[in-house]
C-alpha cells in the first residue's frame, strides 16, 4: 500500500507540472516578423517585417497598406528595441524603458511608453492629416479613416515631405505616453479614452481566453501549436464592413489579407468544432455574393470583390464536414441548399459548353492549384477533381433535401451523385490513373505528376476498390510524394519539381486535408492517421506558413496562414485531441 501512495504522489506530481508547464493561450509568444497581432474583429495589424524590426501598423481595409511606421527615441537618438509579442499584448524593454501596445475594442489601439519618445511616420500626403479644433493632442488622417489622439505626453507634427508627415510624442513630466490610433468607418466625433490600459490587458485577455475555451485541447505535444492555430483565426477575423456582410476570417494579416472562395471552407470546417455560429458565416461571407449565374467571386475584402476567376466546388464536401461537428439548424440548411443548388448548376450550365457533362477549367487559378503542372498543355482543362467535387457536392444537396422534406429532388440529386461519379470513371480513368483532357479536343495530356490526379478520393467509399487501391499505392509512394512532413503537390522526382515552386513542389494544407479524409472514408484509415500525423508535425516544428518545402519542412511564402492553422485544428479534433 505504501509503495501504491508513493506512486499515486508522483504521478500526481508530474501531471501537476505537465498543468503549470502548459500556458494558456494569453501567455504563448509569436514573432513579429512572421505573426501579426491583431484583435478580433480588426482591420488593424502591427508587425516588424521590415528588415531593421521597426514596428509597422497596417490596414486591411482594401489590402496590406502601411498606415505609420512607429520608432522610440531617447535624448532625441533613436532607441531600437525587440517585441515580445502575445495574443494580448506586443511589449517591448530595455535598459529600464518600455513601451507596450494592446487592442482596446477592434477599433482602438492603445500604446503607452515609459522613459521613451514616440515618432510615428504616416506614409500619406501633409494635406490628408487634419488637426481637430480644440483638440490640440488629436488630429484625423482623413484618406485612412483614422484618428490619432495622444492620452498623455504632448504632441508635435511635422511635415517631411508631400508624401510623408512625422508626427513626435513628447513624455511628460512622469516620463510617461499613451496615445490611442482609432479607425472609424463614416466618421468621428470627440471623444475620451477613459478606459485604463490595463483594464483594456485585463478585458483582452478575457476575450481570447473564452474563444479559445471552446476548443478542445490537444496532447501536451501539439497544445502550445493549438493555441497558436487558435489564435491565427482570432485575430485575422474582420468584422463586418462593407462588401464583408458578416464576421469573416481573412487568410493572414500579412500581405494575403482577402477571404477566398475555397480558403473559407477550411476555416469554416476548423470553427465548427467550436464556434458553429462563425462557422457557418465562413460560408455565407462568400455565398451572400453570389452571382445569378450560380458563381461565386473568387476572394473579397471589405472594399472589392473578384470574379476574375473561380474556386473549385468544394462547398459540399465542407458542409459534410461540418455536420459531423455541429447541427446546422433547418433554416440555415435550406438557405445552403439552395445557394450550393445553384453553384453546382454553374458548372454544367456556364463551364460545360460542349455539354459532354464534363465541366473544365478556364485557368489554373479555377482549381485553386494556379500553376501546377497539370495546366501545363493548356486549357480549358478537363479535370477529374472537378467532377469528383460535384459528384460529393450532388451527395449533399440530396441529404439536405431530404431533410427539407423535399424527397423528389432528394432521389434527384443522389441519382445525379452516383451519375457524375460514373462519368468521371468513364471518361478520366485510364485503368491506372485519373487523368486530365483538353476541353477542345477531348485528348488524353499525358502529364502524371502532379497531386492534383489524386483529388478524386475525396469521393471515399463511394468510389470503386479497384481504383482507390491504384490511387493509394501510387500517392503512398515515398519517392514520389509521400515525404517525411506528407504529400507534395508534385512528384519529387519528376523535372518539374521545385521546391519553392507554389502548387509544383510544397506541401499544402487543403490538398493534404481533402486527401486524408478520402483515404479515410475510403477505409484506409492507418494512411490517412499517417499523414495527418506528418503533417501535423510539421506545422508543430514550422508554423502554420502558406505552404512548406517538401524534403526539407522548410515553411515557405506567407508564414502565418490561416487554412493551414484551421488543417491543423482540424487533424487534432479527428485524430490527436485528448480524449
Amino acid at each position: 500500500m505504501k509503495m501504491q501512495a508513493v506512486l499515486f504522489l508522483i504521478l500526481s506530481f508530474i501531471s501537476l507540472t505537465h498543468l503549470f508547464a502548459a500556458k494558456s493561450i494569453e501567455q504563448i509568444e509569436f514573432d513579429l516578423k512572421k505573426v501579426p497581432f491583431s484583435y478580433f474583429g480588426s482591420y488593424m495589424s502591427l508587425s516588424t517585417r521590415n528588415a531593421d524590426n521597426t514596428l509597422r501598423l497596417s490596414d486591411h481595409t482594401n489590402g496590406n497598406k502601411t498606415i505609420a511606421d512607429i520608432l522610440t527615441f531617447t535624448n532625441n537618438e533613436q532607441f531600437a528595441l525587440d517585441y515580445k509579442a502575445t495574443p494580448v499584448i506586443v511589449i517591448a524593454k530595455s535598459e529600464g524603458k518600455s513601451m507596450e501596445c494592446l487592442f482596446e475594442n477592434s477599433n482602438i489601439l492603445r500604446i503607452r511608453t515609459d522613459g521613451l519618445d514616440l515618432k510615428l511616420l504616416f506614409n500619406s500626403k501633409a494635406h490628408n492629416f487634419i488637426k481637430i479644433p480644440g483638440l490640440s493632442n488629436t488630429f484625423k488622417i482623413r484618406v485612412h479613416n483614422y484618428v490619432f489622439s495622444v492620452i498623455q505626453g504632448g504632441l508635435e507634427l511635422k511635415q517631411i515631405d508631400d508624401n510623408n508627415l512625422s508626427v513626435l510624442v513628447r513624455k511628460d513630466a512622469g516620463d510617461k505616453i499613451e496615445i490611442a490610433i482609432e479607425q472609424f468607418v463614416g466618421d468621428w466625433n470627440p471623444r475620451t479614452y477613459a478606459t485604463p490600459f490595463d483594464s483594456c490587458r485585463s478585458n483582452s485577455q478575457a476575450a481570447i481566453v473564452e474563444w479559445d475555451n471552446k476548443f478542445v485541447s490537444a496532447p501536451s505535444e501539439f497544445e502550445e501549436s493549438r493555441k497558436l492555430a487558435s489564435y491565427l483565426l482570432w485575430s485575422n477575423a474582420y468584422n463586418p464592413r462593407g462588401l464583408i456582410k458578416r464576421a469573416g476570417i481573412g487568410m493572414s494579416k500579412n500581405w494575403m489579407d482577402n477571404i477566398w472562395s475555397w480558403d473559407n471552407c477550411f476555416n469554416a470546417i476548423a470553427l465548427s468544432y467550436a464556434h458553429p455560429n462563425l462557422a457557418l458565416d465562413q460560408l455565407h461571407v462568400i455565398l451572400d455574393h453570389q452571382d445569378d449565374s450560380g458563381c461565386l467571386p473568387d476572394y473579397i475584402n471589405s472594399n472589392k470583390l473578384s470574379f476574375n476567376s473561380k474556386k473549385p466546388p468544394i462547398y459540399g464536401w465542407t458542409v459534410l464536414k461540418m455536420m459531423e461537428n455541429m447541427e446546422i439548424p433547418l433554416l440555415q440548411k435550406q438557405i445552403l441548399y439552395e445557394k450550393i443548388e445553384k453553384l453546382t448548376n454553374y458548372w454544367f450550365v456556364y463551364r460545360d459548353e460542349d455539354k459532354n457533362g464534363i465541366p473544365h477549367y478556364y485557368h489554373g487559378n479555377d482549381s485553386g492549384w494556379d500553376n501546377s503542372t497539370s495546366f501545363l498543355a493548356g486549357v480549358p482543362l478537363e479535370s477529374p477533381d472537378l467532377l469528383a467535387f460535384l459528384s460529393v457536392q450532388a451527395r449533399l444537396l440530396s441529404i439536405l433535401a431530404k431533410d427539407l422534406d423535399k424527397q423528389s429532388e432528394s432521389d434527384f440529386w443522389e441519382k445525379e451523385s452516383e451519375k457524375i461519379k460514373e462519368r468521371l470513371i468513364s471518361n478520366l480513368w485510364d485503368g491506372k490513373r485519373f487523368f486530365f483532357r483538353n476541353a477542345n479536343n477531348h485528348q488524353q495530356i499525358d502529364n502524371g505528376t502532379s497531386l492534383m490526379q489524386f483529388l478524386p478520393i475525396i469521393l471515399g467509399e463511394a468510389i470503386p476498390k479497384s481504383v482507390s487501391k491504384k490511387m493509394v499505392e501510387k500517392v503512398s509512394n515515398t519517392s514520389h510524394f509521400l515525404t517525411l512532413h506528407g504529400l507534395a503537390t508534385e512528384n519529387i522526382s519528376s523535372d518539374y519539381y521545385e521546391s519553392d515552386g507554389y502548387w509544383r513542389g510544397p506541401i499544402w494544407a487543403p490538398s493534404t486535408a481533402i486527401i486524408v479524409d478520402g483515404l479515410k472514408r475510403a477505409q484506409y484509415t492507418e494512411l490517412a492517421r499517417e499523414v495527418a500525423l506528418r503533417f501535423s508535425k510539421l506545422c508543430n516544428s514550422n508554423g502554420f506558413a502558406e505552404n512548406f518545402d517538401a524534403v526539407t519542412g522548410k515553411p515557405l511564402r506567407d508564414p502565418a496562414y490561416t487554412w493551414t492553422a484551421s488543417v491543423y485544428i482540424m487533424f487534432l479534433n479527428e485524430y490527436f485531441k485528448n480524449e
